[in-house]
């Protein structure tokens, strides 16, 4: 069976910043960075064969973050 998993993107800069960001583009926040890590462990042992992110910095910099860690490819949309 396939599955489809959703994962909100770290925490950016405008969201430290208390900022409604909507299309506005940020990158991650160390404390982001390590939200995106911290999904590993949940997410290692799943098959996974792609990971579909935002062009955002947010999302791009979160899914390449965990794609690296799993071996797999980003693919942007």
């Amino acid at each position: 069976m396939k599955r489809i998993i959703l994962i909100r993107h770290g925490e950016s800069l405008l969201n430290e910043k208390k900022c409604v960001q909507g299309q506005l583009d940020s990158h991650l926040t160390e404390r982001g960075k390590k939200q995106a890590l911290t999904l590993l462990s949940q997410l290692k042992d799943i098959n996974t064969n792609f990971i579909i992110s935002s062009p955002l910095k947010r999302a791009k910099e979160t899914a390449e973050i965990i794609a690296d860690n799993l071996n797999v490819k980003v693919i942007i949309e």
